[in-house]
């Protein structure tokens, strides 16, 4: 997965617990914690998110639950994602698919931040794809 790719655990889920509706609280019920503090250790990076958390905190913040795995994997476990990596790959996209995927990625960032007031938010362009 190509977006956030420089962003640690921590700071991908910082930006998608902000630009969320939600409150931290909100989303720590919804992903089976009784105390939001949880939420605020994992955008600090003083608690690492469990693996069967991914899809759960996926879910609340509408965001992708593969780039939330993959993020996960790398930065937590890099030598088990390495031994992994081939038989993720049998699950890989067409090149339109993760172009589709990659464009409608993009947009939400730039939405997320458009709505969060931010005068640098650039207008999306879409980068089609051409079989050429």
């Amino acid at each position: 997965m190509k977006t956030h790719e420089r962003h640690t655990v921590a700071q991908y889920l910082t930006f998608h617990i902000n630009s969320s509706e939600k409150t931290q609280r909100q989303i720590a019920l919804e992903i089976g914690y009784t105390k939001p503090n949880i939420i605020t250790m994992f955008k600090q990076g003083l608690t690492k998110l469990p693996l069967e958390k991914i899809w759960p905190l996926a879910n609340a913040l509408g965001i992708a639950p593969d780039e939330l795995f993959y993020k996960v994997m790398k930065e937590y476990m890099p030598e088990t994602f390495e031994a992994l990596k081939p038989l993720l790959e049998g699950l890989a996209l067409s090149p339109d698919e993760e172009n589709l995927l990659t464009n409608y990625r993009k947009f939400k960032v730039l939405e997320a931040k458009r709505l969060a007031g931010n005068k640098r938010a650039k207008p999306f362009k879409i980068d089609w794809f051409d079989p050429k």
